[in-house]
């Protein structure tokens, strides 16, 4: 850009600028566009307007009112009314042309300017924005007489409004607070308040809440420098504007830094104090959410499962989700899977997929639940959990893109072995896994997963492991017509498989409905569905199955996860929908391990038949899984290794120099009345440099003295000191001239740039030689 160009921009930048400095409208913009895209990524309602231009309207707004009004409570009911009249427009989506716009600002202008003319011809607002809003309005009549007369009125548009009027709300209140009271805690905190809210009720990615909080760190380091200068102006202190640079750097250190350990330490979960809340805050969260559903139906939130929010302890069912079959459940995708089977249709092995995600231990009678005194253990990108030597094994790859919610297991067929990403392994015993905790979005897994034939099953005996009791444990409430009903059953069953199998067929005789009730309260599940309901979904039929299991003496846990979904084979990946949601029983045989068992009548069976070479011998010796683990070693080192953070922390530091000498040069162009003083004012930059240290006291002619003094002692290169040393003789003339000659004299000022150049690039060279020889005589 030109000369005149920067010049310009200085000028418009300065005359825009706040007295706060550009550096608080960034730190403000970063944390309004975190909270807005938090927001719009929860995905809350479909077709909701953008509202990132609302929030930057919001803002701004703010500011204006703290700078043109007085008063708090007018700037209240101004930023209130606005935000509803823009709200009501946006949502109703009655936004005039900006053409329209410009043309209507142009005949109040032209009135207010030039009274004395005839106004022009007004440009009338089309019809059409006045129809959206009547149709909104309507909307909104009909919803508020739905809520007078008890009834549920389905009108995602108000919804729309509050979600906007309360990004509004925040928007506005940080504008206005950051200017007016000058706090950046005050001022964010509403905006904090909706990403936390956004946090439990849907989603909020790590990296987002990291951004939120650096956009913090600079604004409070921004308001406190202002703070600092407007005291020290008030009581008339001197003091040097070279600080503000300095405080920058330190409070984006600070921020960096923040952000940087919120992304890289683990995340504490304090289960104790969130259940001791819950006891007491429950039943008031369940009303509230009631009267919520009631008001406000149409929420795009797909029903969630215990399992997916982390919760390993639940105590109830934990596919409840699924009764009554919700209609969105089928339309939201879940996650996208793809494997390194070559063509799993054609093998018949997608009939073995289920996408496992956690397991449970212990049945109550109402519901599944796990011990409370599990361990947690630590496991690096690619290396393996298990060591445990199971027969009948394949490995298996699976990459995952989930889309639905806010991860928190990570899913995989049969049992997952390693990730590329680091995990936490929820453990009831050393080979035993609840499940595997990362909340990655993709990411992919390494199972080994089960490759017998059922005559392989047939010759594992009765266990008799007491590792095993408690996959054997059942409540006492359990009716003695359910233990019954099994030992009926599996009669003629001469083996363990064949007893497991003799119930897994008896079940699936049983009809698939989701349109059934909760299960009462003081019934056993299993008992209710195979002898009173009769028909039902997934957690009643594999409960039944681990009961029925459990009481003939055979090993059972139940497993959830997610079924296959539909294969795409033109893209060679599963799309998984909420709709797929499953849970079934896994039986627990010697020597093999887990084995799946499929008794939902909805799902198709597991075959027995190997597809692969079987893996006789344990997880750590197998040569495939561990060329596997290797290349999923080397894969994560690449996508998620610590050099990246290096790498970002190397990058954001050379911005920060970057900036700062950007910063420093402007500052310079500001002071310079000529392009011969900017030249001055950079070689005083560099003096400081190389240990030329300028004083205020020095006529340019003396300090030029001095740089040659300085430079005749460089011994190492003293052709480039000695042209140096003219250039800045050259500079201190020409400077002199300028200042002082007459017009005759008057050096040209095109000169200076390129003399300065030239200049520049010799004491750059003689920078790097000196610092070269200060490490050279540190080795020595």
């Amino acid at each position: 850009m030109p000369e005149r160009g920067w010049r310009l921009l200085g000028r418009i930048l300065t005359r825009l600028r706040p007295a706060e400095g550009w550096a608080t409208v960034f730190a403000l913009l970063l944390a309004i566009l975190v909270m807005v895209w938090v927001v719009e990524d929860a995905r809350w309602l479909r077709q909701t307007p953008s509202l990132y231009a609302s929030a930057i309207l919001a803002l701004l707004a703010g500011m204006t009112s703290a700078r043109l009004v007085q008063r708090g409570w007018l700037a209240a009911a101004l930023l209130a009314g606005s935000g509803l009249t823009v709200g009501i427009i946006t949502i109703a989506r009655a936004w005039p042309p900006l053409l329209l716009i410009i043309a209507n600002l142009r005949y109040l202008a032209l009135i207010l300017t030039r009274p004395e003319q005839p106004p022009p011809e007004i440009v009338l607002l089309p019809p059409w924005m006045f129809d959206h809003l009547r149709t909104f309005f309507g909307v909104l009549q009909a919803w508020g007489q739905g809520l007078a007369s008890g009834q549920t009125v389905s009108a995602p548009q108000i919804f729309s409004l509050a979600l906007l009027l309360i990004l509004w709300a925040a928007a506005a209140w940080a504008g206005w607070a950051t200017l007016r009271r000058h706090r950046a805690l005050l001022a964010l905190t509403p905006a904090g308040f909706v990403l936390a809210a956004n946090s439990y009720f849907a989603s909020l990615q790590v990296l987002w809440l990291a951004a939120f909080m650096m956009a913090l760190v600079m604004l409070a380091v921004r308001l406190r420098q202002y703070r600092l200068e407007t005291n020290w102006k008030a009581n008339a202190v001197d003091y040097s504007r070279e600080f503000r640079l300095e405080l920058y750097l330190s409070g984006l250190f600070v921020a960096a830094t923040v952000a940087g350990v919120m992304v890289l330490i683990p995340n504490v979960r304090l289960s104790a104090i969130s259940s001791a809340f819950w006891d007491v805050f429950s039943h008031p969260y369940n009303v509230l959410e009631a009267r919520i559903e009631r008001f406000l139906p149409e929420l795009d939130r797909t029903p969630r499962s215990p399992v997916d929010q982390g919760v390993s302890a639940g105590g109830g069912l934990p596919r409840a989700h699924l009764i009554g079959d919700p209609p969105e459940l089928s339309q939201r995708l879940a996650m996208t899977v793809s494997t390194n089977d070559p063509d799993p249709v054609a093998s018949g092995v997608t009939a073995n997929y289920r996408w496992r995600g956690v397991t449970f231990s212990t049945y109550n009678g109402q519901g599944w639940e796990n011990p409370a005194d599990a361990t947690i253990e630590r496991y690096a990108p690619g290396e393996a959990w298990l060591t445990q030597s199971w027969q009948g094994r394949r490995s298996l790859r699976q990459v995952f893109e989930i889309t639905a919610n806010r991860p928190f297991w990570l899913y995989g067929v049969g049992e997952p072995i390693a990730a590329d990403r680091p995990f936490q392994a929820h453990l009831r015993a050393p080979s035993d896994a609840i499940g595997f905790e990362a909340e990655a979005r993709d990411y992919t897994i390494i199972s080994e997963m089960p490759d017998v034939t059922e005559s392989d099953l047939r010759s594992v005996p009765p266990a008799t492991d007491n590792a095993l009791t408690p996959y054997l444990a059942l409540p006492d409430s359990i009716p003695n017509r359910v233990l019954a009903l099994a030992a009926d059953v599996a009669a003629e069953a001469e083996t363990p498989y064949d007893q497991a199998k003799a119930i897994e067929s008896y079940l699936r005789t049983y009809p698939y409905d989701l349109d059934v009730p909760q299960p009462p309260a003081d019934v056993d599940i299993a008992d209710y569905f195979l002898f009173d309901l009769q028909r039902g979904y997934c957690d009643y039929y594999a409960t039944s199955m681990v009961v029925m299991a459990r009481s003939l003496g055979l090993p059972a846990r139940l497993a959830v996860g997610y079924a296959a979904g539909e294969y795409d084979e033109q893209r060679q990946r599963f799309t998984v929908v909420e709709a797929d949601a499953h849970s079934w029983p896994e039986l627990y045989f010697a020597d093999y391990g887990w084995i799946p068992f499929e008794p939902t009548a909805a799902q198709p069976v597991y075959v027995r038949q190997p597809v692969g070479t079987k893996t006789t011998v344990g997880v750590s010796d197998s040569v495939e899984l561990a060329n596997q683990l290797a290349q999923l070693r080397r894969q994560a080192w690449l996508l998620y290794g610590s050099w990246r953070w290096a790498l970002l922390l190397a990058l954001l530091l050379v911005l920060m120099l970057i900036v700062s000498a950007i910063w420093r040069d402007w500052q310079l162009r500001r002071m310079a009345a000529n392009p011969w003083q900017l030249a001055y004012l950079r070689l005083e930059r560099w003096g400081d440099r190389l240990d030329v240290v300028p004083a205020p006291w020095l006529t340019p002619r003396e300090y030029a003295r001095r740089w040659r003094a300085h430079l005749d002692r460089e011994t190492r290169s003293p052709d480039i000191a000695r042209t140096a040393a003219d250039d800045i003789a050259q500079l201190s003339k020409a400077l002199e001239r300028r200042a002082y000659g007459p017009a005759s004299a008057q050096p040209n000022d095109a000169a200076a740039k390129p003399l300065w150049r030239r200049l520049r690039s010799k004491l750059w060279r003689l920078r790097w030689k000196k610092r070269f020889r200060k490490r050279a005589k540190g080795k020595d």
